[in-house]
């Protein structure tokens, strides 16, 4: 319940906070975790990490799209690709 979900953030803060106190040391105005990659190692580790991040994502509505298209196939007269076209 609620209990379990507090103590289980209250224990990551206390893991993550080290890391956070270090990060600002290396880059004290950044925002995001790109930014801190571009203080910390330039421009190529940035655009490593948004590619990585496209990469993932595409990777991720291509499994949603083949799940999504399946059931629909599995529970409705549409087929396969059909169900992807009603997902998309």
């Amino acid at each position: 319940g609620p209990i379990h979900y507090g103590l289980w953030g209250a224990l990551m803060i206390l893991f993550i906070y080290p890391y956070g106190r270090r990060i600002r040391a290396v880059a004290p105005r950044a925002h995001t975790l790109a930014e801190v990659m571009y203080a910390r190692h330039g421009r190529s580790s940035q655009l490593m990490l948004a590619g990585s991040n496209v990469l993932g994502s595409v990777i991720s509505l291509t499994s949603n799209f083949i799940a999504g298209g399946a059931l629909i196939s599995m529970l409705s007269p549409f087929s396969f690709s059909q169900g992807i076209v009603v997902i998309a």
